[in-house]
């Protein structure tokens, strides 16, 4: 468990309101960012795992498998707690999701009405 000193006041915060509101997945997310920044990375990876099995089918939320910036901070985490296997898989789920995204911008940009 963590406690006080150890971390940062928000991520306390963070910690606070997870045991409110456990069944938040965006807590969990946040708090696996702050546990990250703080070293903390099993830590980070349990609470990012929390949020995906909270909202796995939520593609408007940051935990959603088709969202790239999930996907970069997770490798983040994984590379840090030394799992490179890991960390590189969701590298690529990440380069793959941003070049999804880039194409698709592009696709929207050339189908739009010049004025």
């Amino acid at each position: 468990m963590i406690r006080t000193g150890q971390i940062g006041s928000g991520t306390e915060r963070l910690v606070a309101l997870e045991k409110l509101h456990p069944d938040i997945p965006d807590i969990h997310r946040a708090l696996g960012e702050a546990l990250g920044r703080q070293g903390e990375q099993h830590r980070a990876l349990e609470e990012f795992r929390t949020a995906i099995q909270l909202s796995p089918n939520d593609a408007a939320s940051q935990l959603s498998p088709n969202n790239e910036k999930f996907h970069q901070e997770l490798a983040d985490a994984y590379a840090a707690a030394l799992r490179p296997a890991d960390a590189q898989k969701e590298m690529e789920t990440y380069n793959r999701l941003r070049a999804r995204a880039q194409n698709g911008a592009l696709s929207h940009e050339a189908a739009a009405p010049e004025q």
